[in-house]
């Protein structure tokens, strides 16, 4: 039934949906939420750098993360990032990334982007996935991006992985001017899986600080753009 629940989220975001949230890299380094990738891609000829601070606690693990992303626009339709993970307690790895942009999100119509994510953190894993964004206006009138929604199925391989599928599903929304909210649930049997929420605060047009829970664990994190 779970299973059945995040399926719908998910194929509402792909062709339902909204966003906010521009091209600010997740913990993994694809543009997106916290966690999840959207269909946003980097701006052409810019990159952003991000590090982000976990304390997690759960599957046999206690220990401090950081992670360490770099997330550059290729093309107007094409991104490629790179991530490290330095653990206190568990092991250390890293990944790179891929995004292509497949149909661009307008008033009417989602936004459609592919990808891929290669980790080597522990196990190594090869995750393909299509996600779908859509935003939505406070008004008819408005030019302005109130909400937007994702969602996101993705199949995995790697070792003692073999022909998993992941679904996730995840908005964000202004709170004010310089804030915006993030929800997402992720159901996977391998990487992060649950709820997120949080927040990201946009101190300028070259950088954000973010926050929230992943799963029950507290991160923490910030990113420039150059």
């Amino acid at each position: 039934m779970k299973k059945f629940i995040i399926i719908v989220l998910a194929f509402i975001g792909l062709y339902l949906m909204c966003g906010i949230a521009a091209a600010e890299p997740t913990i993994e380094g694809p543009s997106g939420l916290l966690v999840s990738p959207t269909a946003d891609v980097a701006t052409p000829e810019s990159a952003w750098i991000g590090g982000n601070y976990i304390q997690w606690k759960g599957n046999d693990i206690d220990s401090t993360i950081w992670t360490y992303t770099i997330t550059g626009g290729i093309s107007e339709n094409f991104e490629l990032g790179a991530m490290g993970t330095f653990a206190q307690d568990a092991d250390d790895g890293f990944g790179v990334n891929a995004k292509y942009l497949l149909m661009k999100e307008d008033p009417k119509m989602p936004g459609v982007a592919c990808g891929i994510v290669y980790t080597d953190v522990g196990n190594t894993v090869t995750r393909l996935y299509l996600v779908g964004s859509k935003y939505y206006t406070a008004d008819n009138n408005s030019t302005q991006k109130a909400m937007s929604f994702h969602g996101g199925v993705g199949y995995l391989n790697g070792d003692n992985i073999d022909n998993e599928w992941t679904f996730w599903g995840g908005a964000d929304f202004n709170l004010s001017d310089k804030f915006i909210g993030i929800v997402e649930y992720i159901d996977a049997d391998e990487g992060y899986n649950g709820f997120t929420y949080g927040v990201r605060y946009y101190g300028a047009e070259n950088w954000t600080a973010q926050a929230g829970m992943i799963d029950g664990n507290f991160m923490l994190g910030a990113s420039v753009i150059f």
